[in-house]
């Protein structure tokens, strides 16, 4: 869906998540109090994108926790996270001549939140990674993209890589590089 003069302007459809990621294998569209997982999961608000993937801030209705961790925002309710977050920024995905939206694409805008106080990741119990640009064996892209100061060594070094990079990935996953061992976004 690379057209987006088919939909309603917004400030928000130009300037969040491109639309051509929602198609079956891409985005999966996610509406805020939507459910996952027979009703255990909740959706509260967006984090942020990349070109892979979306985060989402959602509870456990299992055991009331919050499935996204930061110092400051465990324990608290959906109101009280907002008030430390803000509120979600939505607006409704319309076509312009009034047809059906694919099933495919997501029933409303979400902006993603603004935190600003948040600034001491070091701190912070959050650890994602990134398999979408898994390969396998022999079929390596020519170019990846890489989190600054997390660069696959031997991509530093030598500019080649290869399928041994997710076992790179999942180390600084499981014991992430502290910044004392990059400088300039390079391990030292």
């Amino acid at each position: 869906m690379d057209d987006l003069s088919l939909f309603v302007p917004s400030n928000l459809l130009h300037n969040q998540e491109k639309m051509n990621r929602y198609h079956p294998g891409g985005f999966h569209p996610v509406m805020l109090g939507g459910t996952f997982k027979a009703g255990r999961y909740t959706v509260y608000h967006k984090l942020g994108y990349g070109g892979f993937s979306i985060v989402w801030l959602a509870r456990d209705q299992s055991g009331a926790n919050l499935v996204f961790t930061a110092h400051g925002l465990e324990g608290l309710s959906a109101k009280d996270v907002f008030e430390v977050i803000g509120a979600p920024v939505t607006e409704k995905l319309a076509r312009l001549d009034g047809k059906v939206l694919a099933s495919s694409l997501l029933k409303q805008l979400v902006k993603k939140v603004g935190w600003d106080e948040w600034v001491d990741e070091d701190e912070e119990d959050v650890r994602l990674i990134d398999f979408g640009e898994a390969f396998a064996h022999g079929a390596e892209p020519d170019q990846l993209a890489e989190p600054s100061g997390l660069e696959v060594p031997e991509k530093i070094f030598t500019g080649k890589f290869d399928y041994r990079i997710d076992l790179w990935r999942v180390g600084c996953t499981v014991r992430r590089p502290k910044p004392s061992y990059l400088k300039d976004g390079c391990l030292t």
